[in-house]
């Protein structure tokens, strides 16, 4: 077997790369003005609408290390919890609740995240109270459960649920104390894609669920 030998060349950060060769974290021209990452989407104009921006986002939100919690090595797919990811810019939620005893917890595929929907609720809330007072937050709210009939399913009748998951998601709006405020407040309620200046200080729910439109 014939050895091989690789010859690598290594730039300096003083090198300049031509396009579309960057770098990773290029540093700000001189006299930028630094931008504060918790009221990114608030230094936008009002009418821009949010489909045309590029919303930078975490899959499995809610998948991180939680005090005195473990999670196995191949579920945690966030360093940061969902406070942090927020202050740092996040826009984009990728919420997963498993429907079980007609509650909503967060999992990540078969793994409990030790989440439960009115404590991420919480966590946003907060932050729409502070900082992001005129901020817009993307939340996609999937049924992690619903599409696997027999055990471990979503439905009616099964995993203890005496409810279908959009009658669940229907009692957090309408019932839950914790919750029902949250969803009357925050939620955009508009028809169609909104505009920033129609969604500052709300959050816009991608439905991935089977269901009529709830919220």
């Amino acid at each position: 077997m014939k050895s091989h030998r690789f010859a690598w060349l290594l730039l300096p950060f003083t090198t300049a790369l031509p396009a579309p060769y960057y770098l990773l974290k290029p540093p700000a021209p001189p006299g930028a003005t630094p931008i504060n990452l918790s009221t990114w989407v608030s230094l936008l104009p009002p009418g821009i609408s949010i489909s045309s921006l590029s919303i930078p986002g975490t899959h499995d939100t809610m998948a991180y290390l939680k005090s005195g919690r473990r999670l196995p090595p191949t579920t945690q797919t966030q360093h940061n919890d969902l406070s942090t990811q927020l202050r740092k810019g996040i826009r984009y939620l990728d919420l997963r609740l498993q429907h079980h005893n007609d509650r909503f917890t967060l999992h990540h595929g078969k793994v409990y995240l030790h989440f439960d929907l009115p404590e991420v609720i919480s966590i946003i809330e907060d932050f729409l109270k502070g900082d992001g007072k005129d901020e817009t937050v993307i939340v996609r709210i999937m049924c992690n459960n619903c599409y696997f009939a027999g055990k471990g399913g979503g439905n009616k009748g099964e995993n203890g649920n005496t409810r279908t998951f959009a009658e669940t998601m229907e009692w957090y709006r309408n019932e839950n104390p914790s919750t029902r405020g949250f969803f009357s407040n925050r939620v955009y309620r508009g028809k169609g894609i909104p505009m920033l200046g129609d969604s500052r200080g709300k959050i816009v729910v991608l439905q991935d669920f089977p269901s009529p439109e709830l919220v």
